[in-house]
């Protein structure tokens, strides 16, 4: 019993290290995965998941402002009268620009370019019967022009002033009253008057 023990182990010892050495190389490495998980291309997301590029692309193409709203003051004007105009309501950007605004004069039917963006017409530019006209561009910081609006006033006639001053200052019964008038119209028109009298608040023929 002994001799057969002695050979079975002896064959094991001879017979086993000839049977691992046909084994293939790593066959047993329980840790090599190599291979078995590479998920290489699997879980490649690039330009699937996160290329937006072009796809949330906010830049806004130029527009231009919109309408203002404007007035021409006074609306009944007279040579007296500069004339200014306003922006009642401003023009609103589209793209969030600053806006301006261009002004042009005209008086009766001709642009006045030395006036170009002025908001105000001073009272001696001014004539009766004058038809002044401000038309107004609002435009943006690239320079984008919207509508123009526009306003138009006609110059009224002024009415005449005069001034009147009596003499000598301190009247006596000996003394006679002289009458001074001194009239100015505006539009150049020529001035009469009508002169009448009272005495003690009475109406009087003199």
């Amino acid at each position: 019993m002994t001799t057969y023990r002695t050979l079975a182990s002896l064959f094991a010892a001879l017979l086993l290290p000839l049977l691992w050495g046909c084994l293939p190389s790593g066959t047993l490495d329980d840790d090599d995965t190599s291979g078995d998980d590479d998920t290489s291309g699997d879980d490649d997301t690039s330009g699937d998941d996160d290329d937006t590029s072009g796809d949330d692309d906010t830049s806004a193409t130029p527009e231009p402002p919109g309408t203002p709203e404007i007035s021409l003051s006074p609306t009944s004007p007279t040579t007296a009268d500069d004339l200014n105009y306003f922006v009642l309501e401003d023009a609103e950007d589209p793209n969030d620009d600053l806006v301006g605004y261009r002004s042009t004069w005209i008086q009766n039917g001709a642009p006045r370019s030395d006036f170009a963006d002025a908001t105000t017409i001073p009272s001696e530019e001014t004539s009766r019967d004058d038809v002044w006209e401000v038309r107004v561009t609002p435009y943006d910081a690239t320079d984008l022009e919207g509508t123009t609006v526009t306003a138009q006033v006609t110059i009224l006639n002024t009415a005449p002033t005069a001034t009147v001053s009596l003499s000598p200052a301190a009247l006596t019964t000996v003394d006679d009253i002289s009458l001074t008038i001194t009239t100015d119209d505006a539009d150049g028109d020529t001035v009469t008057t009508t002169i009448s009298w009272t005495v003690n608040g009475n109406p009087s023929a003199a």
